[in-house]
């Protein structure tokens, strides 16, 4: 290689000169045309002045690096330089040529200097077929867009030359490579050029759009002048729609019909042209008007408006235009007489709000036309409608303020449109949409309609999966007789009587789904008695009115001293459900019907609930005076089956988000906006997690003027209260921006009163008057209402930043229409609207009856601050699955009255985490306020900690929240459940199961002074226990009394179990996936987990994409496994995971994974804990702790000690008790001795637990 290399020099040259030549036409279509700079332009500015300083500083060292190349690959030349000179030549060349690589963008492959041919092989060759790749798919652009395009000649050259300046790089490039092959020699020189090349690619891919750009701006500077006029506007943000070429067999409708008495024709049929934009003009004898509307939103901020001095009888022409790239097809026009300044008025109005819709799979242009004396009417409605959308099987788009929708239209594939009009106009002769495609960028078609559309979102609330009808097969009478039955499952019967022989097939809101398999089952019919026989039950009826010597039902089992037999009309015995509220309740209230009983069966009376109609919307039925519609659970001791019976004909607990499933902040309290975030901040400080932030009430007006001044309580209310909350938008988006979801209190009943901010809105949409500002009155049984009560009046509030609602509502069960509850339609069409925008439906509000599980999450009330209110809590929820209902959430530490008792609130709390939600609450008192901080020291550190364990239970709370979605399994569970022919199982109505590892004995009651302990009873059933919290451990098969101090909570996991967590000791906001894993293991049994997790998306959990890890656990060989994760997405990278081996002993060795290495243990108070270290999604780990292994046995200095030392007793007594304990004897003479001192009964007990913990088999 010499210095003669012209080639090389040239094509150099001529790439740098294409790259800069590129780059400053666009500088010059940006700034000096279309007038923008962006910050795109300043990092492609900032790159080119890069590349150039590069090439000079190389051009400037070329000398030296010739000399340098001559040397050490030997040359012709004699160089006279001494050494030294040389050397800081070769020093300093290096130096630069560093410099000069940084600022020309490194090479992708870097060749390095020698003679062998390999070296081409290997630096070289790759290289070149990169750059090739690269231009390539530079050439791709050009040619796709000249392809698509039909443009002018000089624009065709335009594209064609950037064609060409691309196949002549891959010329250059091939060259270059092959005269280094040639030449034999890869040196600094040609990785030089590489460099170059690399740097071109992008500047390259800059020059082509710079050309793109150049077309679209010049047609933009010459066309958009408005016809007939004398000023002329600027319009900005216009951006345009290229789509392929129409057919020339494709029509569009003319934009007005000829009933109108108008000129109506159809739109010509034009060359291929790219539709870009439809233009709306307004012409006249007045200064004429343009409106242009691109095919992506509306440009422009200035805006004519129409003369003020316009006469009666000014003639105004109407047209709208077709636009292609390069011309305008007229499209149709049409004359308005008689415009008064009103008229004027509402069509600059209209002029303003036609707009387009915009989603990611097509663009559709709304055009709206009426007949001349209808255009007042016409553009009676407000200006300012925004737009947004969602998707939903397809694509649904939304107005944000009262709307009226289009039906389904027909669209592009895979996409369904509803598309939303403003509030509807009364007289509307013609609605004309313009369907463009940009996936498959057609025109589509022109669709107009004469008659006014319903509402989308009416639409969307009112679908919703039933199937009421059941199979026909599995019906018994019905027809020409008065009674029906049907068989839905093989214990699940229905039983029906109509006098007029009309039976109700519609579904209620108890009953929605009645098309189940048919069971297997007989019927015979003998002398006028009719049997069906299932499985489960025998039924016998004579064919009469029910009464209970007629109709009865065998159980099949043994359920009761003698027999299990249900006549109708008996009253059942039931293990009871749940109620409507807690309200102002300080203890025990009483319970609606389950669908369990001891007895084996129980009933449903479904003859007066609601029912849906074929409009989704709620109907009252056609019943006769004695008419009977009711359902028979008759599983035995099968409760969970009964209970998933229930869900088969009522519907599933939908999914929750996982965020749901967090700590929730609440308060009825007057928060400002600066408060509210400050405590949130607060808690961040001290490192307490939450997901959900509840605004109660004051969140609108309550207290001001205006509300005082209509006489009205303030207890409903729409508008911000903007003292509190100057800037609501702001405020949502900054919790948002702390991972917290919103939820906002409404308490409806007062309906819609003349200050509100949406009065006006809601009153367009109803069609009430508002002369006299008289209120709008709450009415959920009128369509119209429900519909503007959630589209007029909620979503503007959901489009700043509103989650969900908390739906307060407190006034009955009585609405207009006997037979209609007010809160059964609230949560129902609560639940569906809030399934919007594709997301995970939630909503909050108060029970309504059996079927109401469909809705969660609910609110239990205002509860009494005592420790009897604390006391049925775990009862009243875990009885709550016998109807069911599994997602109560109460107010953690009481509402209201009582008195400040920090033991009862960490209580409450402990509770909490280990309720279904978590949620403080409290009264406006400034002494009733829930902030750990606010307790004393101690109390305050217990509640934090749960607190974060709450946070930390999400991996296991999740899954849980998967099963009850997809097999019908509640997280809280009475014990009787699991172990219904055990006595002592209904004995303990406060102790519950909590997902499918651990058994919950919660303490409610206040704590010995003398002892600072607390107890509770407790029944475990057989096998072996431990206590998660303390480690200790308990052998199954009875009661007994657990006592506890402050910082510690009664839960147990059985041998077997396997509970994950988050690894994190202190989780932050929100509910995202953690990054690492901890597990709980009980070894002593063989066990199993599955780990559930997703992405947040999917609505139902039928379109959940879910990721499953498996965890197992073998006792036999003492192995546990995890993983490989399976399912649509994994956590990205690896994870640590973290195993707590609870209450094993220490003394085993402990190996992880296949290498066999040896653990790092750590031994803590409750086990020992083993580093699994980091694992990939799919990868398997196995650890292993040896055969068979044991749990400890426990140490009674270990747990009595601490007893004794903290009780406020005589020291002689403590020194007693601990000499027996102590003592080297059998455990049943330490028993007998203990039971011999007269000592304070907790005292005992707290003592007798630990040696009596395992049982009294070696007593």
């Amino acid at each position: 290689m010499d210095e003669d290399d012209y080639l090389g020099k040239i094509s150099s040259g001529i790439l740098l000169a294409v790259c800069v030549i590129g780059a400053c036409g666009r500088f010059y279509i940006r700034i000096r045309i279309q007038k923008q700079f962006s910050i795109d332009d300043g990092f492609l500015m900032f790159g080119l002045i890069s590349l150039i300083t590069g090439v000079l500083i190389l051009l400037s060292y070329a000398q030296s690096m010739y000399v340098i190349e001559s040397i050490v690959f030997g040359g012709d030349g004699i160089y006279s330089e001494p050494a030294a000179a040389l050397s800081r030549q070769a020093c300093s060349y290096r130096k630069y040529i560093f410099i000069s690589n940084i600022l020309t963008w490194t090479a992708i492959v870097h060749c390095e200097m020698g003679k062998n041919k390999w070296l081409l092989l290997k630096y070289g060759v790759p290289q070149m077929v990169l750059d090739v790749v690269s231009d390539l798919m530079i050439l791709a652009i050009p040619v796709r867009l000249i392809w698509q395009i039909q443009v002018r000649w000089t624009q065709k050259v335009a594209l064609a030359f950037c064609l060409c300046l691309t196949i002549i790089v891959i010329t250059l490039t091939i060259i270059r490579a092959s005269g280094l092959y040639l030449g034999g020699n890869v040196d600094v020189t040609w990785g030089n050029y590489w460099q170059i090349v690399s740097a071109e690619v992008g500047l390259m891919m800059t020059e082509v759009t710079a050309f793109r750009s150049f077309f679209i701006s010049r047609n933009d500077e010459n066309r958009f002048k408005p016809p007939n006029s004398k000023r002329r506007w600027t319009w900005r943000g216009l951006s345009r729609l290229t789509t392929k070429s129409i057919s020339q067999s494709q029509k569009i409708e003319g934009l007005f019909g000829k009933d109108e008495g108008k000129v109506a024709k159809e739109m010509p049929k034009y060359p291929d042209k790219a539709l870009t934009e439809v233009r709306t003009c307004i012409h006249g004898d007045a200064p004429s008007r343009t409106l242009r509307m691109d095919a992506f939103g509306l440009g422009g901020d200035e805006e004519p408006p129409l003369s003020p001095n316009t006469q009666s009888n000014l003639e105004i022409m109407v047209s709208h235009e077709i636009w292609t790239t390069s011309e305008k097809v007229f499209l149709s026009e049409t004359t308005l007489n008689e415009v008064t300044d009103e008229v004027s008025r509402k069509i600059t109005t209209f002029l303003k709000i036609e707009r387009q819709i915009r989603c990611s799979g097509a663009t559709y242009c709304l055009l709206w036309s009426t007949t001349s004396f209808l255009v007042k009417d016409m553009f009676n409605f407000s200006s300012s409608v925004d737009w947004d959308l969602t998707r939903r099987g397809g694509v649904i788009v939304e107005s944000k303020s009262g709307v009226t929708p289009l039906p389904h239209l027909p669209a592009p594939p895979t996409l369904q449109l509803h598309a939303v009009t403003p509030n509807q106009p009364t007289n509307v002769s013609h609605l004309h949409i313009l369907i463009i495609s940009r996936q498959s960028p057609t025109v589509v078609e022109l669709i107009k309609h004469k008659t006014p559309p319903p509402t989308i979102m009416a639409d969307v609330r009112s679908k919703f999966t039933v199937k009421p009808l059941a199979n026909a097969n599995a019906i018994v009478g019905g027809g020409s007789h008065k009674y029906r039955f049907t068989v839905l499952t093989e214990g699940l019967l229905r039983y029906e009587w109509s006098f007029d022989g009309k039976f109700e097939d519609r579904a209620s809101v108890f009953a929605i789904n009645r098309h189940l398999p048919v069971p297997d089952f007989r019927v015979i019919n003998k002398n006028g008695i009719l049997e069906i026989i299932t499985e489960k039950f025998h039924l016998t009826y004579d064919g009469e009115y029910f009464r209970p010597s007629g109709l009865s039902v065998g159980i099949k089992g043994n359920f009761s001293c003698h027999s299990s037999v249900w006549r109708y009309d008996d009253q059942c015995e039931n293990l009871g459900g749940t109620a409507r509220t807690l309200d102002e309740a300080d203890g025990r209230i009483e319970l609606g019907p389950g669908v369990i009983s001891k007895k084996g069966y129980t009933t449903i009376d479904d003859s007066k609930s609601m029912v849906f109609g074929t409009d989704g919307f709620v109907a009252t039925r056609h019943r006769n005076v004695g008419d009977v519609d009711g359902y028979l659970f008759a599983y035995g001791h099968d409760y969970a089956g009964a209970v998933k019976a229930l869900y088969a004909l009522s519907g599933n607990q939908p999914l929750l988000p996982r965020w749901a499933l967090g700590n929730w902040w609440s308060r009825y309290y007057a928060y400002s906006d600066k408060e509210y975030l400050a405590l949130m901040d607060r808690f961040e400080e001290e490192k307490i997690p939450f997901s959900v932030a509840v605004l109660d009430m004051d969140w609108h007006l309550v207290d001001d003027q205006k509300v005082l001044a209509s006489g009205k309580t303030g207890w409903t209310g729409y508008s911000w209260n903007k003292k509190l909350f100057p800037d609501p938008e702001k405020f949502l988006s900054n919790l948002h921006q702390r991972r917290l979801k919103v939820c906002l209190n409404d308490h409806p009943a007062d309906g819609v009163q003349n200050y509100e901010d949406l009065y006006p809105a809601m009153a367009e949409a109803l069609s009430h008057s508002t002369e006299n500002k008289d209120p709008i009155h709450f009415d959920i049984t009128d369509r119209n209402f429900l519909n503007a009560f959630f589209d007029v009046l909620h979503r503007p509030l959901e489009d700043q930043g509103v989650d969900f609602w908390w739906v307060d509502w407190q006034q009955g069960s009585h609405s207009r229409i006997p037979g209609i509850d007010p809160l059964w339609v609230l949560n129902h069409f609560h639940f569906l609207d809030n399934a919007l925008h594709h997301k995970r439906p939630l909503t909050f509000s108060r029970y309504a009856g059996p079927g109401s599980h469909r809705y969660p999450v609910g609110f239990s009330g205002d509860t009494i601050v005592t420790w009897n209110s604390l006391a049925f809590q775990p009862e009243f929820t875990a009885t709550a699955s016998n109807i069911g209902y599994g997602w109560w959430s109460h107010d953690i530490g009481g509402h209201m009255f009582g008195g400040k008792d920090d033991e009862l609130s960490t209580r409450w709390v402990q509770l909490g985490c280990f309720s279904p939600i978590l949620r403080l609450h409290s009264s406006s008192s400034q002494w009733t306020r829930k902030e750990p901080w606010t307790y004393g020291p101690e109390a305050g550190k217990v509640m934090t900690e749960f607190l974060r364990l709450r946070h930390r239970l999400l991996p296991y709370l999740y899954t849980m929240n998967v099963r009850s979605a997809t097999e019908g399994t509640p997280l809280v569970r009475p014990m009787y459940w699991a172990y219904p022919e055990s006595r002592e199982a209904y004995n303990v109505p406060n102790q519950y199961l909590f997902g499918s590892e651990l058994i919950v004995a919660p303490i409610t009651a206040s704590q010995d002074p003398k002892l600072r302990l607390a107890k509770t009873k407790a029944w475990l059933p057989s096998g072996t226990y431990i206590d998660i919290f303390s480690g200790a451990v308990y052998n199954g098969s009875r009661e007994l009394w657990i006592s506890r101090k402050l910082e510690d909570y009664p839960v147990f996991a059985k041998e077997g179990s396997i509970i994950p967590l988050d690894a994190a000791a202190e989780p932050g906001n929100g509910e995202s996936n953690p990054d690492n894993i901890e597990i709980l293991v009980v070894v002593g049994a063989d066990g199993a987990f599955d780990l559930f997790e997703d992405d947040g998306s999917g609505s139902l959990a039928d379109e959940v994409k879910w990721t499953r890890t498996p965890i197992k656990y073998s006792q036999a060989d003492g192995v546990l496994t995890i993983g490989p994760c399976t399912g649509a997405i994994s956590k990205n990278g690896s994870r640590e995971w973290t195993i707590i081996f609870l209450g094993l002993k220490y003394q085993y060795c402990i190996e992880v994974g296949t290498e066999a290495r040896i653990a790092k243990l750590e031994k803590v108070k409750n086990g020992i804990v083993v580093q699994a270290g980091k694992i990939l999604p799919n990868a398997r780990v196995i650890v292993s702790i040896g055969t068979n292994p044991e749990l400890v046995h426990n140490d009674m200095g270990a747990f009595i000690r601490p007893i004794l030392a903290d009780a406020q007793i005589e020291f002689a007594l403590k020194e007693e008790i601990w000499q027996i304990v102590d003592a080297d004897a059998p455990r049943m003479l330490k028993i007998s001795r203990l039971l011999a001192l007269e000592i304070d009964e907790n005292l005992r007990d707290a003592v007798l637990e630990y040696l009596l913990a395992l049982g009294t088999h070696d007593l």
